[in-house]
């Protein structure tokens, strides 16, 4: 049972460090398309479906499509 606890526990961990990371390079990626364009991050990050919904279309990662 605690075999168990551990895993689930150290599998939770290391999904929230995936995703703080992926947040971080998404964000890295805003910032750059933001520096060379007059939207801001906060407006690129509010087009994050529509780059989701690309990335899916032609099987890419949502970053290699931003």
């Amino acid at each position: 049972m605690m075999l168990s606890a551990t895993s689930v526990f150290n599998l939770l961990k290391r999904t929230i460090r995936e995703t703080y990371e992926d947040v971080k390079t998404l964000d890295k990626s805003f910032a750059s398309i933001a520096m060379v364009t007059k939207y801001s991050v906060n407006e690129m990050w509010g087009q994050y479906s529509k780059y989701a919904d690309m990335a899916a279309e032609l099987g890419q990662k949502t970053n290699s499509v931003i």
